[in-house]
């Protein structure tokens, strides 16, 4: 039987206090020992206290490889998608992951 991958999301502002950015460290280390798999944008603040945290991590950069169907699910949800930048639609399929 093969075992089901998880995932947690480990996201939040750039201007985090620092005592919530250890907060988050701690979190992305207690998920680890369970066995969660951290999935973040690796921008400053928040996403970088739970990528420290952790070495069991999938890290999606605006400018990195995103996978396909992220563009359609943007393209789907997002109210206007045509009047984003393209640098906004890459950071917007990076929030897909």
């Amino acid at each position: 039987m093969t075992a089901t991958k998880k995932y947690y999301a480990g996201i939040g502002a750039r201007v985090t206090p620092d005592e919530t950015l250890r907060l988050m460290l701690r979190i992305a280390e207690g998920l680890e020992k369970k066995g969660y798999i951290l999935r973040s944008g690796g921008a400053k603040g928040a996403d970088s206290a739970f990528e420290e945290g952790t070495k069991r991590k999938e890290i999606y950069k605006a400018w990195g490889d995103i996978p396909r169907w992220t563009h359609v699910f943007t393209q789907h949800f997002h109210r206007a998608p045509d009047k984003l930048s393209h640098y906004v639609k890459r950071l917007m399929c990076r929030n897909a992951m």
